[in-house]
């Protein structure tokens, strides 16, 4: 839910406007901006790169002599922000909030969401988004507290490839959303048997192997 308001403007006659917020009152945050353009009331959410930059997309035109329609936060947005937050936003720096929603678009870029309902294409964008590696190693890599990566230890078995839990000789994104809940404890290692060295813990550095190894298709031998 939105917070406290906490600063206003009104646009000259170009459309223009500025804004200036104490810098202790936005550090570490994200913020909503609220406006009305033309009837039509547009949300977005505005992270430190993204400060006085701010593009916003319409879903649709609204005709004229209509009533002043609500436009919710570009579906897209929504998607990146709900998981962020189902990560724990506290979690993430300014430049992490960026790449992660960076990371968001890319891989939601050729969805369409042409006459779907907000809630649906909401729905849609948050799973095709939960659903891509590059997002989820983006959530992973860009917490301020990932799993240090352990020692090297002589006694690690490899494995035919890093990320394939079955074996069957590629990573699947659902195998790469099975690492990262395992490296975030909502997951035990034994959901990926085939897919961890022996004596590996499962951080950044193998999340990241696993990712090229999806990509490689585990290449020729696996890594």
């Amino acid at each position: 839910m939105p917070g406290d308001l906490i600063a206003s403007g009104v646009s000259d006659i170009a459309g223009r406007f500025s804004i200036s917020i104490p810098a202790d009152l936005v550090g570490g945050k994200l913020l909503l901006l609220r406006g009305t353009i033309d009837g039509v009331h547009i949300h977005a959410f505005l992270t430190s790169q993204q400060r006085g930059e701010v593009v916003v997309r319409l879903a649709a035109a609204q005709g004229s002599g209509a009533a002043a329609a609500d436009s919710s936060i570009d579906p897209i947005s929504n998607a990146a922000v709900q998981l962020l937050d189902d990560m724990g936003l506290e979690n993430f720096s300014d430049d992490g909030v960026d790449a992660v929603i960076d990371a968001v678009v890319a891989a939601t870029a050729g969805t369409a969401f042409d006459g779907l309902a907000i809630d649906q294409a909401v729905a849609l964008a948050h799973s095709v988004a939960e659903s891509d590696a590059g997002v989820q190693t983006a959530l992973f890599v860009n917490q301020f507290t990932p799993t240090p990566s352990p020692a090297a230890t002589p006694t690690a078995t490899p494995v035919p490839c890093v990320g394939d839990c079955d074996s069957r000789g590629s990573v699947t994104v659902d195998e790469i959303i099975t690492l990262v809940n395992i490296a975030l404890g909502n997951a035990q290692p034994l959901a990926c048997p085939e897919g961890i060295p022996s004596g590996a813990e499962v951080d950044v550095a193998l999340i990241i192997r696993a990712v090229n190894n999806a990509l490689d298709s585990c290449g020729d031998l696996g890594t």
